[in-house]
């Protein structure tokens, strides 16, 4: 979902976990199934705000441990570190 719906239905940004609740209402997934990417904190703290299986941090300069305090579950530097 991009910030333009967001606006346009007044939902809640980062860090609050609404826009990711509402992206995983419309797939029709429960959000207890989805995995949060995040490479802000306020991504990661949203995202550990919500019910959702997984937060991923992807470090692109925030660091390993602002992630992992905030709510990131799993840190990586490069999302290849996954496969």
């Amino acid at each position: 979902m991009h910030g333009g719906v967001a606006a346009e239905k007044n939902i809640p940004g980062k860090p609050k976990p609404d826009t990711y609740t509402f992206a995983a209402q419309e797939l029709g997934v429960d959000s207890r199934r989805c995995v949060v990417f995040e490479d802000a904190i306020s991504g990661v703290q949203a995202g550990a705000a919500g019910d959702f299986g997984l937060v991923v941090g992807v470090d692109r300069g925030a660091g390993v441990e602002p992630l992992t305090t905030n709510g990131a579950e799993i840190v990586v530097a490069d999302l290849n570190e996954l496969i």
